[in-house]
């Protein structure tokens, strides 16, 4: 799976129409962190028609004009939201991916009804790649003073900002990451900023190339309140019984059309007949170790 975000910081409409039109060449579609005061209405009318994601771009920073607090989060929320014509905002990503403490934005996440964050990736030269040890979305815990609860919101860490502007990675980053990707079944996440996409010929050109490797790869792009709600989904998803012809019943799936479902074989292939079924080689993998059959559950 891939995604990529926009953080759409100086808000010129310009930059939005070229980004739309560089997306719609490659036919992907993505989720826009739009920061206040956001681009003109007709902008976002062109953005959901073209089937990519609003999202919230909070911003904390001074400099900019952001202040870190959770009534300022709210108020920023509101504001773009009404200006994007939205009930419902899934994602988040803070300006700069400034962060403080531990528990307070994860709070204000769940507060104000974002369900996936993406604040945690890279921000600074050199800073890029699995710095949060993971490429899946996970789950927050609170400190120990809030007694190491979990958080509903979800967190999607990305890996890199706008190849070929110098400042971040360059080109030769694309394929280790998608090959740590496919290796633990994950989320190749990748920021473009609309700004570099507008204004930097050569990060236009590196952009397609990317989404042209990843998709030759057999990444498909979703944006991440898709990601969000399947990840939702699956996680819903409970194996209730294994029946005699190991065949898996599932419960609390009724969201997932074509779930998949991994078996542990009863014996390891070649290993004797065994009482369960085993299933063809085709549809036999390692899970964490363990050799399981596939078996896909129909909606």
């Amino acid at each position: 799976m891939a995604t990529v975000s926009h953080d759409s910081d100086t808000n010129e409409d310009e930059q939005a129409e070229t980004t739309l039109r560089v997306l719609a060449e490659c036919g992907v579609r993505t989720t826009w962190c739009m920061i206040e005061p956001g681009y003109s209405p007709a902008i976002y009318d062109k953005v959901k028609q073209a089937g990519h994601e609003l999202a919230f771009h909070y911003n904390a920073l001074e400099k900019d004009g952001g202040k870190w607090g959770a009534g300022e989060f709210g108020r920023q929320l509101a504001v773009m939201k009404q200006a994007m014509g939205l009930e419902r905002v899934v994602t988040n990503k803070n300006h700069y991916t400034r962060m403080e403490g531990w528990n307070e934005l994860y709070e204000w996440c769940d507060n104000n009804g974002i369900e996936m964050d993406q604040t945690r990736g890279s921000s600074k030269r050199g800073n890029v790649g699995f710095l949060f040890g993971t490429c899946h979305a996970f789950v927050p815990i609170a400190w120990h003073t809030a007694r190491n609860r979990t958080f509903r919101v979800l967190e999607l860490p990305f890996f890199s900002s706008d190849m070929g502007t110098g400042t971040w990675a360059d080109a030769s980053i694309a394929n280790p990451i998608l090959s740590g990707v496919e290796r633990v079944e994950g989320v190749a996440h990748i920021l473009f900023h609309q700004y570099h996409l507008h204004y930097n010929d050569h990060v236009r050109q590196l952009f397609c190339q990317y989404i042209e490797t990843a998709q030759s790869r057999g990444f498909a792009f979703w944006t991440a309140a898709e990601i969000n709600d399947w990840t939702r989904a699956r996680r819903s998803a409970n194996v209730t019984d294994i029946d005699e012809h190991g065949e898996a019943a599932v419960s609390g799936s009724v969201a997932i059309r074509d779930l998949v479902v991994w078996v542990p074989l009863a014996e390891r292939p070649g290993e004797g007949a065994g009482t369960g079924r085993q299933g063809t080689d085709t549809d036999i993998a390692l899970k964490l170790g363990v050799p399981c059959r596939k078996q896909v559950c129909r909606a």
